[in-house]
């Protein structure tokens, strides 16, 4: 199966060739990154002057060990805590109505990140009050800051638009040229990776603002980041786009099988899957024997005689049916057994008995699972009958293998009368029914009562032809399982 990879991969390949300088070309009147370092510097020691900023202790020099790849002759390495502040945040007590009540700075959780799809960020789902900011830890970003969340998970990042706090999992950057933001933004996406496998914790991964102002970056020129950040821009912008069709075309591969196997079901009943053959004869003689049959068993007192059902009118007659098929109400060609529940006292896990079958849990892609049994069988399914799952989880079907089985109230039992039709085409008909059901239903599936099934106008067609709808169904789903396991 296809899976939206390529652009995944395309936006991490793009990502560091930017940080590398390989997407952009150098400019003579660029100037060197080291005389930007010094205009940081000197901002820093003048927000240190002003008393904006607590003189912090000096970062160690950059190995060679941490510089993992070139960067242009023009550029530098430093540490993220050397081009800007560390921030992190915090949660005012959620039992003080007057640290949120009527807030208006904005208050960001990594929560509010996950659907970002813009590199900005405005407001999250809740505000505190000025009250809220000054009880807590929590911190009033300027416009301009980079929030990176660093714990649950680590790796968001956004450019605040406007001033704002965080809780406590982020450690947010703000630069002391502002100018570097859109750049930091995309560095710090490109080293998402690596900041993940600092982290540290057991019930999640945590970074600290220590961790994260030692992390090496390189720092081109003020003018190349701007080129950086455009030409980027330009190129995730189609690479998201890549991954909208990518992702559509998953989509598309994982809802295929679905929508074919319908299609196939729906030729199937229409016979048009199939030739009509000379031989068959006409399915109303069938219909006849079947009738012949039930009269039979009537007057051998095998079966109760029961009220007619009524004759299908034209509108309850979907589609187009060969010459030589019939409408018939389900009713007419099969006989029908509901089901009834047994006490916890008259069933039991051990093998002994009768298989008690309860539900959908004990269907499996055609096949029954048998996990209860039971010595009091009173509503009983024959050995060949397919069981038909009415509640809960309707539609799941299944042959019945043993040679007689209890059935619960959750579960119907379908036999052919004298072995006039094929119950394998009769499960044909009701996986269409089914689709048709649950396709139309608003919520949870409705059940299936023993009327919606008795009433169910079918397409019967001759039994040869029945047959051969079933052999060929079979070979096509078969060829569309094959082609999913290769996927």
């Amino acid at each position: 199966m296809h899976t939206p990879q390529l652009a995944d991969n395309l936006r991490r390949a793009l990502l560091q060739a930017a940080i590398e300088g390989k997407l952009t070309e150098r400019q003579a009147d660029d100037g060197h990154a080291q005389d930007l370092l010094k205009q940081i510097q000197a901002e820093k020691a003048a927000q240190i002057q002003a008393g904006r900023l607590k003189k912090s202790k000096g970062l160690p020099e950059i190995g060679e060990d941490e510089k993992p790849f070139a960067i242009p002759e023009n550029w530098v390495w430093v540490r993220l805590g050397e081009i800007g502040q560390i921030i992190g945040g915090g949660t005012p007590k959620t039992t003080h109505s007057e640290y949120w009540n009527d807030g208006s700075i904005p208050w960001i959780t990594p929560a509010d990140m996950r659907s970002l799809t813009s590199r900005y960020i405005e407001k999250g789902a809740r505000n505190i009050t000025q009250k809220g900011l000054e009880s807590s830890s929590a911190r009033l970003l300027p416009k301009g800051s980079v929030l990176f969340s660093s714990r649950a998970p680590i790796g968001y990042v956004a450019i605040a638009k406007a001033e704002m706090a965080t809780n406590q999992g982020f450690k947010s950057i703000v630069p002391f040229q502002e100018a570097m933001n859109e750049y930091l933004y995309y560095v710090l996406l490109a080293f998402k990776s690596e900041i993940e496998k600092l982290g540290t914790g057991t019930t999640f991964k945590e970074v600290s603002g220590a961790v994260v102002g030692n992390v090496a970056i390189p720092l081109p020129p003020l003018a190349e980041q701007a080129r950086i950040v455009a030409k980027l821009d330009a190129l995730l912008a189609e690479t998201d786009a890549l991954k909208a069709q990518e992702t559509a075309l998953a989509d598309a591969q994982k809802s295929f099988p679905k929508m074919l196997r319908a299609s196939l079901l729906q030729a199937a009943i229409e016979g048009k899957l199939t030739e009509q053959e000379s031989g068959d004869g006409h399915a109303q003689e069938l219909l006849q024997q079947i009738q012949a049959e039930k009269a039979a068993q009537i007057q051998a007192g095998r079966l109760k005689k029961s009220k007619g059902l009524p004759e299908i009118s034209e509108d309850e007659k979907p589609f187009a049916i060969p010459e030589n098929w019939v409408w018939v109400r389900l009713g007419e060609v099969i006989f029908l057994k509901s089901g009834q529940d047994l006490t916890p006292s008259e069933y039991s896990s051990t093998a002994d008995g009768v298989p008690y079958i309860t539900g959908a849990s004990h269907f499996n892609n055609g096949q029954l699972n048998i996990s209860r049994w039971t010595k009091f069988p009173r509503s009983v399914a024959e050995k060949g009958s397919l069981l038909f799952t009415c509640k809960g989880t309707v539609g799941e079907m299944a042959f019945l293998q043993e040679e007689k089985a209890h059935i619960a109230r959750q579960v119907m039992a379908i036999t052919s009368v004298g072995n006039k039709v094929e119950l394998a085409f009769i499960k044909i008909i009701l996986q269409s029914y089914v689709t048709q059901i649950k396709a139309s239903a608003k919520s949870m599936i409705p059940g299936v009562g023993r009327d919606d099934l008795l009433l169910l106008p079918i397409p019967l067609p001759p039994l040869a032809e029945q047959a051969r709808i079933v052999a060929k169904l079979d070979a096509l789903l078969a060829q569309i399982e094959s082609l999913e396991n290769l996927s």
